[in-house]
């Protein structure tokens, strides 16, 4: 879990062993946790003694936040019943605004479980305290108009024998506002298509100005009601119409908006008929952007632009994405496993991951633009024997294009080039 987990933007923590809860166990792992949780029920069942202090080791462990060890102890703690009732509560006020609110992958039915099957059994004041946390629970996750839903789904949970006139209340008001149609329970999973926040009509009325302030309200890439990934689909149809005027606005886009705007804008100029001139200037605006996160975008441009003679500083540009760029850090990753076993793989697949790269892409736009005009090479030429020894294979399988290209001028040096390729320390 260590290893495998991350932190998300929201600061919670994630692994990707979660999905164990299914049963669909495809590999050591997976199994391995479907088997620890059969056995941490069963000890909570049968006993409970020992099952305190196995689930103490857990809680005190550093991997005790990540989903996998929540939902394992969440369903171990409902199976314990009466006998742990006061500590499977004591467990949830400990981090309520986590423990409360599961990913899509974990769901909410633990959680009802768990306080269904400890309620009955916990002390006054445990509950008490229980009541108090749901009753001020309102998680940013909630939607307008669902909001109240993780209360309406806890109160019903709690036992109706001994739920306060305070929680029963807020139950009644809660029922009366979803009527017969409840919410989505909570962390459950819902398919639908997100339109974009402004409609590609509205979107052809817009000003500079109203697209400016578009782009900064609009600054998360997803939500419900659309954000930066579905308005910059939007913004890219509306570059490829008027490619000039957004070459243009791109120079006012400030640096810390969201970076799918540049690359639709972007992608838009490589699809249009733009002046030359002006392509290049987005290019370099966009390179100068802060940790530089749009190497492919730009170097797709470039390529896509090599009919024409471009300048040396464009050429600067992609030198530094074939030869300094951070990404890939390492090996992409173009293996994969199936039942925890390793599967080969074939040329395609390395060469797909080292253009999907930022030296990788550049590395083939190089050979492009050099197969387009033998004039480049005096240009790339002291850059060459930085790439071949590149440490990415996938990143070299895309090299190798450049020495083809090469090959049709100065057979030597492709030959002595490739030579290099291949004995590169990978």
């Amino acid at each position: 879990l260590k290893l495998n987990g991350r932190q998300t933007d929201s600061g919670r923590l994630t692994d990707p062993f979660v999905g164990f809860i299914y049963g669909n166990s495809l590999s050591l792992c997976d199994a391995f946790f479907v088997a620890l949780e059969s056995a941490m029920r069963q000890i909570a069942e049968e006993q409970p003694d020992y099952f305190r202090c196995r689930v103490d080791t857990l809680r005190q462990s550093q991997c005790a936040d990540y989903p996998t060890i929540q939902q394992i102890l969440t369903r171990a703690y409902a199976a314990g019943g009466k006998s742990s009732a006061d500590e499977a509560i004591e467990y949830l006020l400990q981090n309520h605004e986590i423990r409360f609110s599961p990913s899509p992958m974990q769901g909410f039915d633990a959680i009802q479980q768990l306080l269904k099957s400890s309620t009955p059994h916990c002390s006054a004041e445990n509950l008490n305290r229980l009541e108090q946390a749901i009753l001020g629970y309102y998680p940013k996750s909630e939607r307008k108009e669902s909001t109240g839903a993780h209360q309406y789904f806890l109160l019903k949970s709690i036992v109706p024998s001994r739920i306060s006139p305070q929680s029963l209340k807020r139950l009644q008001e809660l029922r009366r506002k979803f009527g017969e149609r409840e919410p989505a329970k909570p962390g459950a999973v819902t398919i639908g298509e997100v339109g974009s926040p402004i409609s590609d009509d509205a979107a052809q009325k817009m000003s500079d100005e109203n697209w400016l302030a578009a782009i900064k309200k609009y600054s998360h890439q997803y939500s419900f009601d659309g954000g930066a990934a579905e308005l910059s689909r939007v913004l890219e149809n509306k570059v490829r119409n008027d490619p000039t005027r957004f070459a243009n606005l791109i120079h006012r886009i400030p640096d810390d908006a969201n970076k799918t705007y540049f690359e639709s804008i972007l992608a838009g100029l490589a699809d249009a008929d733009v002046q030359l001139s002006l392509a290049i200037s987005a290019v370099k605006r966009c390179h100068h952007l802060p940790g530089r996160p749009l190497g492919q975008p730009i170097v797709r441009l470039l390529e896509k632009i090599s009919d024409a003679e471009l300048p040396a500083d464009a050429l600067d540009i992609l030198a530094w994405y074939a030869t300094k760029a951070s990404n890939p850090v390492g090996e992409p990753n173009w293996t994969t496993y199936v039942g925890g076993v390793r599967q080969e793989r074939d040329l395609r697949d390395v060469m797909d991951a080292g253009l999907n790269t930022d030296r990788g892409a550049a590395a083939y736009a190089i050979a492009q633009l050099l197969f387009h005009n033998e004039n480049y090479l005096a240009h790339f030429k002291p850059h060459l024997t930085s790439m071949v020894n590149d440490r990415s294979i996938a990143v070299r399988a895309m090299v190798a294009y450049i020495l083809l290209a090469v090959l049709r001028y100065d057979r030597d040096l492709a030959v002595k080039l490739f030579a290099q390729l291949c004995d590169a320390d990978d």
